[in-house]
């Protein structure tokens, strides 16, 4: 049956949920139709590796966006470890990663770039594609999964700071977005790709 939508709200109040399996959201594309989101992962940086999957091996992280995009997803999911997220932020050096001579036939721009260094680049290919992101503390220490289960508040709740801190300026980010909002900060107009 055939829902009719409301008119589009403007980017300051659009919303994400779920309903069963679907994210839903109240945003329109550039043709005013409701937004579909059809999303996948981009595996890797909250792995014992640290490093986004594909980034040592397989194509430049920009040919990988267009490949996404191209193939009809309009959203990534990333995957994050807080505690990496914060020794970036505090400029330590990081617990994991690759080799950083991994990178230099496909992403060399990523040799001594600092893991939300990374993360941003990722954000702007995406970006420069049309892609929305949602960025997901996956888990509190990298490469360990099950964590202890327990709640640690505080450093979740930091780690998600420093991420609004540093990704409310870019329009592609659905979870950040939520929390610009909570900051009293105006996410950027959004663009997406025909």
């Amino acid at each position: 049956r055939e829902i009719p939508w409301p008119p589009p709200p403007p980017p300051e109040l659009w919303d994400f949920w779920t309903e069963g399996r679907s994210l839903m959201t109240n945003a329109f594309d550039l043709n005013g139709e409701p937004l579909r989101i059809k999303g996948v992962s981009w595996f890797g940086l909250e792995s014992a590796v640290c490093a986004v999957g594909g980034a040592t091996t397989g194509a430049p992280i920009e040919r990988s966006a267009r490949f996404i995009a191209d193939e009809g997803f309009n959203a990534v999911r990333i995957p994050l470890a807080a505690d990496e997220v914060l020794r970036s932020e505090a400029g330590t050096t990081p617990r994991c990663g690759p080799p950083q001579t991994d990178f230099e036939r496909h992403n060399p721009a990523m040799i001594g770039a600092s893991y939300l260094q990374i993360v941003e680049m990722l954000v702007v290919a995406l970006a420069n594609e049309g892609v929305l992101v949602l960025l997901d503390v996956h888990v509190m220490v990298a490469g360990v999964w099950p964590d202890d289960g327990k709640a640690h508040k505080e450093p979740l709740a930091q780690a998600w700071a420093v991420l609004a801190a540093r990704f409310c300026g870019h329009w592609n980010g659905m979870r950040t977005h939520l929390l610009c909002l909570l900051r009293r900060q105006r996410p950027p107009q959004p663009f997406l790709r025909q």
